[in-house]
């Protein structure tokens, strides 16, 4: 992608948020999760968060996270079985 392409994004600061959407997403697409799941629940999960926190929700923290969640849920299925 050339820089050109960011002198049109209309405000000075849009291309460098744009740059992190384009992060987050080329993220997600390397730790094999839907970009669309991970940003919903980010934007949900964000407001809640602190400092201490905010840490938990990068794209390689929240796969490992919903791994976790699915092998429990599953454990939980099959026990119940």
């Amino acid at each position: 992608m050339s820089l050109t392409c960011w002198l049109f994004m209309g405000d000075a600061k849009s291309g460098a948020r744009a740059a992190v959407f384009y992060t987050l997403i080329g993220n997600c697409h390397r730790e094999g999760i839907n970009a669309e799941s991970y940003l919903t629940d980010l934007f949900t999960r964000l407001p809640s968060e602190t400092n201490q926190t905010v840490h938990r929700l990068t794209p390689k923290a929240w796969a490992a996270e919903q791994s976790a969640l699915n092998q429990s849920q599953a454990k939980t299925c099959v026990a119940s079985m």
